[in-house]
């Protein structure tokens, strides 16, 4: 007996409602695992992008982090300082050299100390721009957690707008009066220092409290389950204090 023979002596066996439940069986058999099968590379892949995307913003972060903490500080007891002994120096009274050296090293710190702090920050605000378009590059990807973005971008701005501001003053005055031996303005050393203030202790603290919650957040939502382990969110001692967690949608405050 051929092939074909018993091909036919088998179908005759189980009869012709056997056989097509039998192809009809296998068909959904056949379908049922390719979209299994479909559905499990579909997960792998997403779980795949997930963790690249997961990696490469913390890392992002971690460069906002260390830049931010990089940024020099303005020495504005410098500019008191510069006052004080250029006002010995117009009096005349008890000049010698080392009063004269000790001035010209002071006028000689605020330059490089300016200079240093206007670097600093120009290095971290690349870094904050690269985390930026990194983040927003896999905002599908990272949905639940654009409202803390959104946030962090606005205390950036209020941060940067200050640093202008101390930018503007030093440019448009104070390293003229310094480089000229001029008196600097007492309300121009007050508002320096009400700035830095504001920019090194306010500021920095917002943005880092921001980076921080995020920090938490992406990693219990794409790594917890992974490690069977979640990391415990901030629980500031002063309950007015905002803590940001994932699905937060922000509302601007940059014009109140």
């Amino acid at each position: 007996m051929d092939y074909f023979e018993k091909v036919i002596d088998f179908m005759n066996s189980i009869g012709i409602d056997n056989l097509i439940s039998v192809i009809i069986g296998a068909l959904l058999s056949a379908l049922l695992s390719s979209h299994i099968l479909k559905k499990r590379e579909k997960e792998k892949t997403k779980l795949d992008l997930e963790l690249e995307t997961v990696k490469e913003v913390l890392y992002e972060m971690k460069s906002v982090g260390d830049k931010l903490v990089s940024v020099h500080q303005i020495r504005d007891y410098l500019l008191e300082s510069f006052n004080n002994q250029l006002i010995k120096l117009e009096d005349g009274q008890n000049i010698n050299l080392s009063i004269q050296s000790f001035f010209e090293y002071t006028q000689k710190d605020i330059r490089e100390n300016f200079d240093e702090f206007q670097k600093s920050w120009f290095a971290f605000s690349e870094t904050f721009i690269s985390f930026i378009l990194s983040f927003e590059s896999k905002e599908i990807i990272l949905s639940r957690f654009i409202g803390i973005k959104e946030a962090l971008v606005e205390e950036e701005k209020k941060t940067r707008l200050l640093y202008n501001k101390i930018f503007d003053i030093y440019n448009s005055s104070i390293l003229t009066k310094v480089t000229y031996s001029e008196r600097i303005d007492e309300e121009e050393i007050e508002l320096i220092k009400s700035m830095n203030n504001e920019v090194f202790i306010d500021k920095r603290t917002d943005i880092t409290v921001i980076l921080y919650d995020l920090k938490i957040e992406l990693q219990n939502e794409y790594l917890s389950d992974l490690f069977d382990f979640s990391l415990p969110r901030r629980k500031p001692q002063n309950s007015e204090f905002f803590v940001y967690t994932s699905g937060y949608v922000h509302k601007d405050t940059d014009g109140e």
